[in-house]
């Protein structure tokens, strides 16, 4: 039987979401250099809560919710920092939060070639697992990711946050991923996540996201919990059945075990606040099978039913949640059958509240305060073959002419195919608010279109959204290469590719 270790994706120490919030205040800074980290990202784990410091560090987190919650603070190239806060409704301290660096991302000097078959295989099958067999959610950044297998068990590691891009939500997640692992028994996601909402000024495209929103969260473990809490189980579709006997063989056919085995399960004297806090426990001492009435399952237990149904086990007996039905002691709760099927790409904020509506508006521009540089790539030429150099130069723009060379003093730079996938990448110094360098094109180079991409840190710590991109074209050999519009003029004739 696969199980899911539901909690290590979705849960944490979580108790005050609800109407009520405070306010959060503090300053994050290097740890060895004691200078302040402008544009870190600090945020409520696994909620669109957030927000990042600015130029002295300094942050301001509105809108916490009241009671224990989770504080992550995050930057690229630095080890990432969790906390738990006390959020009261004022007087909260200030928060002084240190990052030390990571060396493995701190290497300034690495040039990566593309990517071998089997890694790509492992991409295909930590998709499938990580985020749910869809279309509509992507990995934007991939090459952070790296897999091996040990002991039958495959497992991945990031070098940095996993970006996604989740279109039937209308979320852009932002995983920080701590541990992966997959076996045929079943597999476990561990991880800290930002959520942000994207933005639309479709009518249509918004009422979709409400109502796939909606459909991710009916018939969760969540829904389940907060129905159990609420005492509106039967009302919210679910019914749940305990065994009259431990270890009987069981049988496909639900109306059979219903009549021998199967009797209802005791959802009103389970539940009982914890005293002092906002949370509650929920008794369950045996296996429960949950069975939801207003779905339907493509997976079928039961040959005489086409409900989802699902099991749920605890390690200590019970569940402890907050107010919304989110489940705290994650790693105590073990959930299989149709439950288990949850995946990333299904992954709802914490703060996310049933029937919540969407505003729509206009794109928002990026700030201007918080972007500080741009980049700008000039190629040596339009288009090449195969065999040829790539050449380029590197322009940075800075919001103010004081802020040269005193933000990246790095600039990444990377060739991608068609694919969107890395061949080639280099880092470069940046000297002067320039820098240069250069792409050799095996003879064997497939023809087409490739991007020259080029970002800082700095970028990578807001969105993909501000990198630069260019379009070069590749030939195999200068006769079989057609480029419209490309005109070569000279006093003597003019001729057209």
């Amino acid at each position: 039987m696969k199980y899911f270790f539901f909690m290590t994706l979705f849960g944490l120490v979580l108790t005050g979401l609800h109407a009520q919030s405070g306010l959060l205040s503090g300053k994050v800074i290097d740890a060895k250099t004691r200078d302040p980290l402008p544009f870190a990202n600090v945020y409520v784990d696994k909620t669109t809560i957030g927000t990042t410091t600015n130029s002295s560090g300094e942050f301001t987190l509105k809108d916490a919710p009241l009671g224990n919650v989770e504080i992550v603070c995050s930057f690229v190239g630095y080890i990432p920092h969790q906390q738990k806060v006390i959020v009261a409704a004022s007087n909260n301290k200030s928060l002084y939060i240190e990052l030390t660096p990571n060396a493995l991302q701190l290497s300034e000097v690495e040039v990566k070639s593309s990517r071998d078959k089997t890694w790509e295989k492992q991409l295909k099958k930590f998709e499938n697992i990580f985020l749910g067999r869809t279309e509509d959610c992507t990995i934007l950044n991939p090459w952070v990711l790296e897999f091996s297998n040990e002991n039958n068990q495959m497992k991945a590691v990031a070098s940095l946050p996993v970006e996604i891009e989740n279109r039937a939500l209308g979320y852009r997640l932002f995983f920080q991923l701590k541990s992966f692992s997959y076996s045929a028994s079943g597999y476990s996601i561990f991880g800290n996540v930002r959520f942000v909402e994207m933005t639309t000024n479709n009518g249509k495209e918004a009422l979709t996201w409400m109502k796939n929103r909606e459909r991710a969260y009916l018939g969760s473990v969540r829904h389940l919990m907060k129905s159990i809490l609420d005492r509106k189980i039967n009302k919210e579709g679910f019914v749940l059945y305990k065994e009259r006997e431990k270890g009987k063989l069981r049988s496909r056919n639900f109306s059979y075990e219903l009549a021998h085995n199967l009797s209802l399960a005791d959802t009103i004297s389970i539940t009982s606040p914890v005293v002092g806090t906002n949370e509650y426990r929920i008794k369950i001492k045996d296996k429960v099978e949950v069975h939801y009435n207003y779905d339907f399952s493509m997976t079928r237990f039961y040959v005489d039913i086409n409900y989802p149904v699902s099991w749920l086990e605890t390690k200590e007996g019970y569940v402890l949640i907050d107010q919304g039905g989110n489940i705290i002691n994650g790693t105590d709760v073990f959930v299989s059958g149709d439950m288990s099927d949850a995946r990333v790409s299904s992954m709802l904020p914490l703060d996310y509240k049933p029937g919540g509506l969407i505003t729509i508006e206009l794109p928002k521009k990026f700030s201007a305060t918080r972007l500080q540089e741009k980049v700008y790539i000039h190629s040596d030429k339009p288009y090449y073959y195969a065999g040829d150099k790539i050449w380029f130069s590197a322009y940075m723009n800075y919001r103010t002419t004081g802020s040269l060379d005193t933000l990246s003093k790095v600039l990444y730079v990377d060739l991608l195919n068609s694919d969107k996938v890395i061949v080639q990448n280099c880092v470069l110094q940046i000297d002067n608010g320039r820098a240069s360098g250069s792409f050799n094109l095996p003879s064997n180079t497939e023809p087409g279109n490739y991007i020259l991409r080029a970002y800082t840190r700095w970028m990578r710590n807001a969105d993909q959204a501000y990198f630069f991109n260019r379009t070069i074209t590749v030939g195999a050999n200068s006769t079989g290469l057609v480029l419209p519009h490309i005109t070569f003029k000279n006093s003597i004739s003019e001729s057209v590719l």
